[in-house]
């Protein structure tokens, strides 16, 4: 997938995503005027009943409540209504479902958190050379790493000095992304100042993002 067809994949997500919320949403509406109509209860009467309950909802708040225009109740707003209305069991189970998912901001807060990653993993995990105008993104000059696994009857990883002294104390190299593999359990990775272990984070950051 390239990054237009990814671009308009998340598009369609988010679309998708607004269009289910605001059908929750319009749906818990349509169901509380009709629980109202029902029982002959007018905006005033819920106004009046909340006090009556001590809960005390506004005539506004009531009124964006009803109306399909405005943005699903707060849950205690909700409570308060039904309560007035005297709106139990099943119904009210239903209608409190109906405004969690209409509240539900899951595609959205998704898309703008990996919009954050992936400008953040762009960024290198340290200043450039003083002076420099600006930096190529990350992505666009990063080396894909290797490292080594201590062998099994070795206890200590060897250091920088000692990798070459080692010889068959330590395992083949492989790609360092391997420590993010979950069959590993709780790996460590290992190295000096300046051995890329913060761009390699911000590199597999990238890749979980564009994933």
């Amino acid at each position: 997938m390239n990054k237009d067809e990814q671009q308009g994949h998340r598009g369609r997500v988010t679309e998708r995503g607004l269009a289910w919320r605001d059908g929750a949403n319009r749906e818990l509406k349509n169901r509380l005027r009709a629980a109202m109509a029902r029982q002959g209860l007018s905006q005033a009467d819920l106004v009046r009943q909340t006090q009556l309950n001590g809960e005390s909802v506004s005539k506004a708040a009531v009124s964006n409540a009803v109306n399909p225009e405005k943005g699903p109740p707060a849950a205690t707003t909700l409570r308060a209504i039904l309560n007035a209305a005297g709106i139990s069991g099943t119904e009210r189970d239903e209608l409190s479902r109906l405004r969690d998912r209409a509240e539900s901001h899951g595609p959205t807060q998704l898309k703008a958190y990996l919009e954050a990653a992936a400008k953040a993993a762009r960024q290198h995990p340290y200043p450039g050379v003083l002076g420099a105008p600006s930096l190529p993104a990350l992505a666009d000059v990063y080396m894909r790493q290797q490292a080594r696994a201590p062998a099994a009857d070795n206890q200590e990883s060897p250091g920088p000095d000692d990798a070459a002294a080692s010889g068959s104390q330590t395992g083949p190299a492989v790609p360092a992304a391997e420590v993010f593999r979950a069959d590993h359990g709780v790996c460590v990775l290992l190295g000096g100042p300046g051995g890329g272990k913060s761009t390699l984070l911000r590199a597999h950051l990238a890749d979980a993002a564009d994933g």
